[in-house]
C-alpha cells in the first residue's frame, strides 16, 4: 500500500517501473491505459501515489450505499484512462456523483474514513491476506 511513508511522488524511476508493469497488464488483460495517464499523469512530477484517499472513497461509498466496488471501478477509469489524480478530493467527489451518490453524504463519509479508519481497514486486510497465505501453504503442504 502506498500510504504514509510509502507515498511516492512521480519521478523518472517510479514512472518507468509503473509503465513497464502497466504495459504487461495491458498485454495480458486488454486493459486500456489512456494517453492522459501515460503522457499526462505519469509525467506530472507534482502528482503523488497515495492509496489512502481511494481506500477512504471506497469505504465511504460502501457505507452510504453499498457501492464500494462501483467507486473503485470509476476511480480506475478516472486514473488509468482519463489521467485524473484520484488523490484529489475534487476528483473523489466527482466520481461519487458519477456513480449516483449524494455529494454531501459522500463528502461526510469520506472525511470519517480518512486517517485512522483507512489504517484500520489496511491492517484488517493484511491480516486476512496473511490468513489466506497460511491456509494456502497448509493446503499445498498436504499435497
Amino acid at each position: 500500500m502506498m500510504t504514509g511513508a510509502n507515498r511516492q511522488t512521480i519521478t523518472l524511476q517510479p514512472r518507468e517501473f509503473v509503465m513497464q508493469h502497466d504495459a504487461r497488464i495491458a498485454e495480458l488483460t486488454g486493459q486500456n491505459f489512456g494517453d492522459a495517464y501515460f503522457n499526462g499523469l505519469l509525467r506530472d512530477t507534482t502528482a503523488v501515489f497515495d492509496s489512502e484517499p481511494t481506500i477512504a472513497a471506497m469505504l465511504a461509498a460502501e457505507q452510504i450505499a453499498g457501492r464500494g466496488l462501483d467507486m473503485i471501478g470509476q476511480l480506475q477509469i478516472a486514473h488509468y484512462v482519463e489521467g485524473r489524480r484520484f488523490t484529489d478530493r475534487a476528483v473523489l467527489l466527482a466520481m461519487a456523483e458519477t456513480i449516483g451518490l449524494d455529494p454531501a453524504a459522500f463528502a461526510n463519509a469520506l472525511d470519517r474514513h480518512l486517517g485512522e479508519a483507512v489504517q484500520t481497514h489496511i491492517g484488517e486486510t493484511r491480516q486476512l491476506m496473511a490468513q489466506a497465505r497460511s491456509s494456502r501453504t497448509r493446503l499445498c503442504d498436504r499435497s
